[in-house]
Parts: C-alpha cells; sequence; structure tokens
C-alpha cells in the first residue's frame, strides 16, 4: 500500500468529538422516552412471549430507531451545545 505524502494537499482541522458526558446525556434523552414508549404501547401487547424474545425485540427496536432516527436528528438539533465553536 502506497504512503501518502505529508505535503498532499490542504488538511482538514481534526475531527474533535463531543465530552462524554454529553453524549451520554443525549443518549439518555432519546432512549428513555423510546423505551417507555415501547412499554406503554408494545408491552401489553407482548406479555405472552419469552423474556428472550421480549428483550430482543426491545432492543431492535430501539437500537434501529436510535441509530436511524433519533441519534441523527437529536445530534444535529445539539450541534451547538455539543460542539461550541464548530459551524
Amino acid at each position: 500500500m502506497a504512503e501518502i505524502p505529508e505535503d498532499a494537499g490542504p488538511t482538514a482541522p481534526a475531527m474533535v468529538p463531543p465530552p462524554r458526558w454529553k453524549m451520554w446525556l443525549v443518549s439518555l434523552l432519546a432512549i428513555y422516552p423510546l423505551v417507555l414508549a415501547f412499554q406503554v404501547l408494545v408491552g401489553p401487547h407482548i406479555t405472552g412471549w419469552p423474556l428472550a424474545v421480549r428483550a430482543a425485540t426491545l432492543s431492535l427496536v430501539v437500537s434501529t430507531l436510535m441509530n436511524f432516527v433519533i441519534m441523527p436528528n437529536l445530534t444535529r438539533a445539539l450541534r451547538p451545545w455539543l460542539s461550541p465553536g464548530r459551524r
């Protein structure tokens, strides 16, 4: 594999991730309402299912919504707070 020379062109500044505690808080703000809504809306309909299947269903629904719907929108909305100074 060929190395890229150091003077290969303009380089973008390194992306600095937000502090971990801020990402933890954003995740908590997203996960809690999802789990609560799942328990209220879906939970009563799946009470007869085995525990492992109910837990897998909750994990599948919450992780899918978190990764593809909630977190992209929430991090976009909270970008000024998550990374002040970044435009």
